[in-house]
């Protein structure tokens, strides 16, 4: 519900999931469908295993329609037939197995869209991530240094 009531503010609110199952878990079947099917851009990177999921996604990307083309000929002379044909674009095993450094987008209005990523380290603003990252991350707490203590004397040997 927040989701949606911020999105109609327009205020744009992100939820990165590593899988259908964590945001099952974070807020139930039902809540993370609505969120799925509200999103206007939703990103798939690869690496899930969830049959099902990677079922409705290979739905939601669709098929591919194209023309077949075929000549015959003989002694009358020659044919040609044309036959539109469909292709499932990507099935479940395909989706499974997206190679690193692609993705597939679905943004409201548009045909799915298979992208290749570009990480931050590798990108024109590897210099200035690094910076922010060297600026702005905790620093770990320095170790306090040990102080010599006086030596223990044990009783028993020194009498």
């Amino acid at each position: 519900d927040q989701f949606s009531h911020y999105g109609s503010k327009g205020l744009i609110v992100m939820g990165i999931l590593q899988s259908w199952s964590q945001g099952v878990e974070l807020w139930g079947e039902a809540n993370m469908r609505k969120i799925w099917s509200a999103a206007n851009v939703k990103v798939y990177g690869g690496g899930v295993a969830e049959e099902g999921f990677l079922r409705a996604l290979s739905d939601l990307i669709g098929d591919y329609s194209y023309i077949n083309v075929s000549v015959s000929s003989g002694k009358s002379g020659s044919s040609r037939s044309r036959q539109e044909s469909k292709e499932r674009i990507f099935d479940v095993s395909n989706l499974a197995e997206l190679d690193r450094g692609r993705a597939v987008i679905l943004a409201s209005g548009a045909p799915a869209t298979l992208v290749r990523t570009m990480p931050w380290y590798s990108g024109p603003h590897k210099e200035a991530v690094e910076a922010s990252i060297k600026k702005y991350s905790p620093q770990p707490e320095e170790e306090p240094v040990p102080v010599a203590a006086a030596p223990v004397v044990n009783p028993w040997v020194t009498g």
